[in-house]
């Protein structure tokens, strides 16, 4: 099982993540966890380069509130659909080269 499989079964089974876990989970799903310009806590999630998602803020220590895993479980998930009904919409000669 990868690691990004056992931190999303972790996240789904316990909600209790620390912030580097949070931050791997998020990455190698492809979300871009980008820390506040200023300073602080509140992270911006973004999916691509442009689609913004939220924000979450990242305790120094402690576990991410339940609330915030749960939100990026959800977010994982929408985002799995949408490459699956993508992937589902091409048919399949699309890839085919006409002689």
């Amino acid at each position: 099982m990868s690691r990004r499989v056992k931190l999303l079964k972790k996240a789904i089974d316990s909600g209790n993540l620390s912030s580097e876990d949070y931050i791997a989970l998020a990455k190698s799903w492809g979300i871009e966890v980008i820390p506040p310009p200023g300073g602080g806590s509140h992270f911006g999630l973004f999916s691509g380069r442009s689609k913004r998602i939220g924000t979450v803020p990242l305790p120094a220590s402690g576990p991410v509130k339940r609330c915030y895993v749960k939100r990026l479980v959800e977010v994982i998930e929408e985002l799995e659909a949408a490459t699956k009904e993508s992937s589902e919409e091409q048919e399949p000669g699309d890839n085919e080269q006409e002689d």
